[in-house]
């Protein structure tokens, strides 16, 4: 599962890219982004990785699968759950990394698209731009920053992240209003 969590868990589509995040894993567990293709979009998956001695269902939870016996059911929703065992292990993804740049461009997206101007704000922090961002900027973002040594090999991502971007523009129009809040296009 650690070494190929696509092939691991037979994801549907094609893999796209993944990216590591051990700050975001529980404590002795794991944390990867996979990125596949559906119907021509990218499709972001996180998966966490939890050691049997803390893994439990989240209140917020459903099991789809398990091999032995299902893990005890907690009270607590899944973002508490993680909280409470929360890996010490500090570092993160390099954030000029080129899967770090899509993952954070299309998740812009999403939530320019969804008309969450706080997440949209959050999000595109991260890419350096401290009030949010319009669809035009995030295609800058991807083409500029996604270095060519990385472009080849990650192209079919990136095109893939464009068709999201298309999409997002055809909802939202550009998502924002002049005065940077939400359009009235936005969802």
């Amino acid at each position: 599962m650690f070494d190929d969590p696509f092939a691991g868990l037979h994801l549907p589509g094609r893999l796209l890219f993944t990216r590591g995040k051990p700050r975001n894993a529980p404590a002795g567990g794991g944390y990867v982004t996979v990125c596949v293709e559906l119907a021509t979009l990218p499709v972001l998956i996180d998966l966490y990785f939890w050691p049997v001695t803390t893994a439990a269902l989240p209140a917020d939870g459903r099991l789809l699968l398990h091999r032995a016996s299902p893990p005890p059911r907690t009270d607590l929703a899944f973002m508490p759950l993680l909280d409470q065992h929360r890996t010490p292990d500090s570092t993160g993804a390099d954030a000029n990394h080129p899967a770090s740049i899509l993952l954070l461009v299309q998740l812009a997206a999403k939530y320019l698209a969804r008309g969450d101007r706080q997440r949209h704000v959050a999000i595109t922090q991260h890419l350096g731009f401290p009030s949010g961002v319009e669809i035009g900027t995030l295609r800058q973002i991807l083409d500029e920053r996604v270095d060519q040594a990385a472009a080849e090999v990650m192209r079919p991502a990136i095109n893939a992240a464009h068709r999201l971007l298309d999409l997002v523009d055809t909802v939202t129009g550009d998502g924002l209003t002049r005065d940077g809040g939400p359009s009235r296009n936005a969802r």
